[in-house]
Formats: C-alpha cells, sequence, structure tokens
C-alpha cells in the first residue's frame, strides 16, 4: 500500500521532477567516472605490481637461505610456482672495456610471474636455456659500454658467456639503489664466476606465486614473523609499486575534486527543487494522518519517492558511464599503457546505490522535522513551516556528513575530504553573504522606480532563499570552470619531467673527496656547467628520542644523508627553519626532513635523533620539513643536515 501510494504520487509529478532527473544524472556522473577510473588504477596497479616484482611474495637475504628458513617458508605459504636468484655487482669485460654490470642469476624456473621481452619482438616465459647453456641475456645499455653485438662474449669473473638475446624488458626488481644494466645469467652457473666467495656482497632472493585468494601481506607477516630474523626482507606486489602511488595520486585528487563540486552542485539545486516538492506534499501527508496513517509512514512515502528519483536518476548516469568506457576503449587502447583497461564494476554501482539511500534520508530531515513540529491544522492548510536556526542546522547537517563520506571514499583520505567539504562551506558561506548584500543592494535600489524593473525585483524577493542559491551556484560553477584548468596544469607540472636544457645532460656519482676540486676545475675548461656537488654520506639512525627505531626501515636499512646550508630550486620549506650556518661545537646538528618520507617513518617535526656514522655516534634533533619536487633531477635526499 504504501509503496503504491508512493509511486502513483510521484507519476502523478514527473513532470515537476523532470529537471531533477536531468540534474542527478549530471551530478552522478562524476563520481561514477570518478569510482570507475579508481577502480581501473587499482587492477592495473595490482597485475603491474606482480609483474615487477615478478612474485606475489619475495624474500631477500645477505646470505643464501638455509634448508630450515625453506621449510619455514613452505609452512606458512602454499605456493605453486618458486624460483630463486641471486644478485650481485661486479665488472663486466668485453674485447678491451669493462664497465660495471649487475648480475642476476636465476633459476630456470624464473619468473614465476611474467617474461622477458626482446627487442626483436619475441617472449620467454621461463630462463630454462639460461641453465643449459652458457649464454647470458643482456640490456642494450651493455652492448653500447662494451662495444659488444648479440653472439660476441662478456667475462663475468671467471666465466665467460655468449650474449644470446637483448632484452627491451625483465621482470623482477634490481637491488635498491645500483646504477649499474643487468646481465641475466642461469643460477647454475653462478659458482663459476669466482665471485661469491665469503665477503662477497650478492643478495640472494626467493620468488614465490601464491594461489588465488591467498593475501601476500598475509602470507609475508607470518612468514616474516616465524622466520625472525631481521637480514631478511619481505617484499609484496605493493611494495614493488610504491613509487606509482605519488604519480596516480595527483590526479585522482584533481579528477575527484572536480567531480565532486560538480556533484555538490547538482545536489544543491535538486535538493531545492525537492523541498518545494515535499513541502506542497505536506498537505498530502496531513491527509494520510487524519486517516489513522503513523507519521512514519507518511515520511515513508516521501522517502521513498525521493529514493526512487535517485535510483532511476543512477542507473541512467551507470548506462551512460558503461556505454562511454565500452566505447572508448578500444580507440584508446594504443594510448593507454600496456595492460591497461577502463572497467565498471557493480561494486561502483552499489556504493553509489548506497550513497543514494544515505541522500534519500539526508534529503528527508528537513520535512520530517517539518512535520515533527507543526501542528496538524497548519499542514492540512499548507501553511509554509519554518524551523528555528538550530533547528536548521540539525536539519542539514545529515546532507554534510554523506557528502564527506562520499568525498572519504572517492579521496581515500579523510584529511582530503574535509579540506574539499570545507572549502566548499566557506566559498558558500562568502557567496551567500555577497548574494544577500548584492540582492538588498538591488532592491532597496529599485523599490521606488516604477516599470519592469521593480515587477522583476518583487518577484525575485518572494523566493529569496530560490534567488541567493541560484546566485551561489552560479557563483561556485564560475569558479569551478576557472579554477580547473589551473587545477590541471599544476597537477601535470609537479608529475611532468624536465625538457630542454633543464634535463641534466651527465650523472656522476661515488666521486673522491680527492677529485672534487679537479672536476671544478675541468668543468669550464669543456663549457660543462656544475649545477650542484652534493656529498652522500652513509649513517644508520640509532636512536628516535633516546629509543631504538621502531620502524622497520631503521633497522634493516642505512640512510644517505647530504649537507648543505640551504635549499635548492626543487625544494619548498613547508614548516619550521633550515639553518644557514654551519653547526657549533657541543650542539646538536639539524636536520631538514622530506614530507613524505616524514609521514611513512613516522618522524616529526623536533624529533631527537642519532645516527651512527663509521661508527660514530652523531646526535641531530629534526628542525625542518620540506617538500621535493623528485622529477627534476637534481640530487635530493630524503634527509638534509646542517
Amino acid at each position: 500500500m504504501t509503496l503504491r501510494w508512493a509511486i502513483r504520487e510521484l507519476m502523478k509529478s514527473r513532470r515537476q521532477l523532470n529537471g531533477v532527473f536531468f540534474i542527478l544524472i549530471i551530478g552522478f556522473l562524476g563520481p561514477l567516472l570518478s569510482s570507475s577510473l579508481e577502480t581501473s588504477v587499482d587492477r592495473y596497479l595490482d597485475v603491474r605490481a606482480r609483474q615487477l616484482l615478478s612474485a606475489d611474495l619475495a624474500l631477500a637475504n645477505v646470505r643464501e637461505f638455509k634448508k630450515e628458513e625453506l621449510a619455514v617458508i613452505d609452512k606458512v605459504t602454499s605456493e605453486i610456482k618458486r624460483a630463486n636468484s641471486a644478485e650481485f655487482v661486479t665488472m663486466g669485460k668485453g674485447r678491451d672495456v669493462s664497465t660495471l654490470i649487475e648480475i642476476q642469476a636465476v633459476s630456470e624456473t624464473f619468473p614465476v610471474i611474467g617474461s622477458f621481452r626482446f627487442l626483436d619482438g619475441h617472449d620467454e616465459i621461463s630462463a630454462s636455456s639460461l641453465s643449459r647453456e652458457d649464454i647470458a641475456w643482456v640490456f642494450p645499455e651493455v652492448l653500447a659500454q662494451l662495444g659488444l653485438k648479440e653472439g660476441d662474449s662478456l667475462s663475468v669473473g671467471a666465466l665467460s658467456v655468449r650474449i644470446a638475446g637483448t632484452l627491451k624488458e625483465a621482470p623482477g626488481l634490481s637491488r635498491g639503489g645500483v646504477f649499474a644494466p643487468r646481465v641475466f645469467i642461469g643460477r647454475n652457473r653462478l659458482e663459476r664466476t669466482g665471485l661469491t666467495d665469503l665477503g662477497s656482497q650478492a643478495q640472494y632472493r626467493v620468488y614465490l606465486q601464491l594461489p588465488a585468494g591467498e593475501s601476500p601481506k598475509i602470507a609475508g607477516a607470518r612468514a616474516k614473523e616465524l622466520l625472525d630474523n631481521d637480514e631478511i626482507n619481505v617484499r609484496t606486489p605493493d611494495d614493488a609499486t610504491a613509487g606509482f602511488e605519488r604519480f596516480f595520486t595527483f590526479f585522482n585528487l584533481y579528477l575527484v575534486s572536480v567531480s565532486m563540486i560538480i556533484f555538490a552542485l547538482s545536489w544543491i539545486s535538486s535538493f531545492y527543487i525537492l523541498q518545494i516538492y515535499l513541502q506542497e506534499r505536506l498537505r498530502n501527508s496531513a491527509v494520510l494522518l487524519t486517516y489513522g496513517a503513523t507519521k512514519t509512514r507518511a515520511l515513508t512515502v516521501s522517502a521513498l519517492q525521493i529514493f526512487f528519483v535517485m535510483l532511476t536518476s543512477l542507473v541512467v548516469a551507470s548506462v551512460i558511464v558503461y556505454s562511454a568506457l565500452s566505447f572508448v576503449r578500444h580507440p584508446l587502447a594504443d594510448v593507454l599503457p600496456p595492460g591497461f583497461e577502463l572497467v565498471f564494476t557493480g561494486r561502483d554501482f552499489l556504493k553509489l546505490l548506497a550513497i543514494s539511500l544515505a541522500s534519500s534520508v539526508a534529503f528527508l530531515v528537513p520535512s520530517a522535522m517539518k512535520m515533527r513540529s507543526a501542528p496538524l491544522a497548519d499542514l492540512l492548510n499548507e501553511t509554509s513551516v519554518g524551523l528555528t536556526h538550530r533547528r536548521t542546522f540539525i536539519a542539514y547537517s545529515p546532507l554534510a556528513l554523506v557528502f564527506i563520506a562520499l568525498s572519504v571514499w572517492l579521496m581515500n583520505s579523510a584529511r582530503n575530504a574535509l579540506l574539499l567539504t570545507g572549502g566548499l562551506v566557506i566559498a558558500v558561506a562568502i557567496a551567500y553573504a555577497l548574494a544577500r548584500a548584492v540582492f538588498r543592494a538591488v532592491f532597496v535600489l529599485v523599490q521606488n522606480k516604477p516599470g519592469v524593473v521593480r515587477l522583476i525585483a518583487t518577484q525575485l524577493s518572494r523566493s529569496r532563499f530560490g534567488t541567493n542559491l541560484c546566485f551561489i551556484t552560479i557563483l561556485i560553477g564560475t569558479l569551478v570552470l576557472n579554477i580547473v584548468p589551473h587545477l590541471m596544469k599544476s597537477a601535470v607540472q609537479e608529475i611532468e619531467p624536465l625538457q630542454g636544457r633543464d634535463v641534466p645532460a651527465l650523472f656522476l656519482f661515488n666521486i673522491p673527496e680527492s677529485g672534487v676540486e679537479h672536476l671544478k676545475a675541468f668543468a669550464p675548461l669543456h663549457q660543462i656547467e656544475l649545477r650542484h656537488l652534493a656529498p652522500m654520506i652513509q649513517a644508520r639512525v640509532k636512536l628516535v628520542n633516546g629509543r631504538p627505531p621502531e620502524n622497520e626501515m631503521f633497522q634493516k636499512f642505512p640512510v644517505r644523508l647530504t649537507y648543505r646550508s640551504g635549499l635548492i630550486q626543487s625544494e619548498k620549506l613547508l614548516r619550521g627553519q633550515m639553518p644557514s650556518t654551519p653547526v657549533r661545537e657541543g650542539e646538536k646538528v639539524a636536520v631538514s626532513i622530506e614530507d613524505a618520507y616524514a609521514d611513512r617513518t613516522g618522524l616529526q617535526l623536533g624529533d631527537d635523533l642519532q645516527f651512527e656514522i663509521q661508527g660514530v655516534p652523531v646526535d641531530a634533533k629534526i628542525t625542518s620539513v620540506r617538500s621535493v619536487k623528485w622529477t627534476d633531477f637534481n640530487p635530493n635526499f630524503f634527509m638534509v643536515l646542517q
């Protein structure tokens, strides 16, 4: 009965609500497209992450894994495929030239996920041929630096291998911080190189492919806990794509911000029209009450009507998005990264459906409060029912909560969602105050003027709330049209690579201190511009605020530090102060830390640190936090000392 009543009333008012349908369809397109893009990116990164790692789970050690350690790994995982490798940096020799290379000696089952891609166009899904013959697969840099070609011999220690293929892309991750091209040989050829004796700096890895549905994070955490060895590093696909997150975050925030502003505008417009509709339906609700219906039933009828309007709009918007993605999927195939596919899932629709249901309740709250506070006679006589300022705030609060919930879901950040909501609230407040001032001045100016102008002003003054709302919507819409290009430009500038003269032509690493002055003298003679000379010091963080660091990154790995007197052009000071004077004897060294690195490690402005540099303890204090634009190729560091 209630459902039939709601549908009947809705059908009678369909002409009145056509505008609401159109506005809501436009509003839903933004969140649907943003959610679809986020889902597509997540799927792509998941596939790409497994290819980069060449496994679902990888464990690394500075020595070969013991049998008991492999038994523990077998106990906590149910892998369906396993491979192993040994990696180290050495010198490779051609005919007359030697160069630095990174050897990756892989087992015949490598890679467990992914494949080797060669310049001639063919792929190899395993390294079995490397195990059968004394051959190597190399990247083009090796051939260029050694003056070799395919078929020539390459010497690695005591082992001589024939170059049997030139790689375009290879699975698996290289050793962090190594600037040398990779060379792949068979794992069973490793000992013949004579380069893995005691004292070598080889790193050993075990790669695992897990059954579908088994979480790499959970399996990795169990293995780490049972192995209980700080020397063993456990990596998951999420760790392999950590560098991609920053790239996609900028565009995701940009797209979501724009779509949420459009959604907010459509929401404001549809909310106003629906409030007029519900105000007119208060008399119908009063009639239901006189026939013995409860207020709950009367409100349920209105709630169902609003939900049907939103559901229909959401379905139409979903059909449009699905059709659009299907239409552009093939034309964009050459533009998008390999393996990237635009998808629209039922989960995206269900999440927006939940938002629609919550929105229906939020839209109904003002009418529910009016029905609760107004006498039945006023409702029957269609007397205008108002709310006090406190009740008005309570009535409209659910709208803000639903908007924040949708923003948090799309942005994956409560902070960014609150910033967006706060910015819109401030913009609406400023626009509302401006609208009241402008219209009040206009009404005063024309109230004594005869003719059409006065008639127009009188008509507008009869619905000042609606007039102000239209003014706010137009003002925010104009603001969005002007801000969107600037947001896009800022996002692109943040991640685009440098071009032209801004791109360094050569990088020099590990310059001996004794050679710095020679380099400074050499550069001007050959018209070379030395942009930055940055000392690089390796240290370990031993104490944070007087205690051993809890962060695993500090426990396992050293940090690379530099020192200089101020900021360079790729940096911007966010908080604190970066001293420009040298440290005085007995004082703590001032440290500036990069903001994203501070978030990852839990370090904060004012924290006390103790570094160990070549066995010498150095006390320091974080005095500033700065942002770094990593894409400008300057010698940027996470930590910069005074």
